[in-house]
């Protein structure tokens, strides 16, 4: 899920983007399985089998946030060391879901 979601951003910004310094996280992770890339996993509002994925979203501080949909589930992937996209949108899908619609991993978070 991870790896998927840092090509759809390789795709949308280029292979320079993902090429900084700053991703090291994310391709550790892909990897060699170290660390914690937190995700977003929801029930998609239909039912239809499809891929799609939409563009990343960038946070003040120049961290992605990438959105995707795989089959009949929605993923959101926080790519930011601190986890700050992955807070604000687990937040905003507590105030706006049923706990039976969304979850997230890891489990701890």
């Amino acid at each position: 899920i991870v790896k998927i979601a840092f090509s759809i951003l390789a795709k949308a910004f280029e292979a320079k983007e993902c090429n900084k310094d700053k991703y090291n996280h994310v391709r550790k992770f892909v990897r060699s399985g170290k660390g914690e890339i937190p995700i977003l996993l929801a029930k998609s509002q239909t039912n239809d089998y499809k891929n799609q994925s939409w563009n990343p979203y960038i946070s003040n501080d120049g961290d992605y946030t990438v959105p995707f949909r795989l089959a009949t589930i929605d993923f959101i992937v926080d790519f930011s060391k601190n986890h700050q996209g992955f807070m604000a949108f687990r937040e905003k899908m507590r105030e706006t879901y049923d706990d039976n619609i969304f979850t997230w991993l890891p489990l701890n978070i």
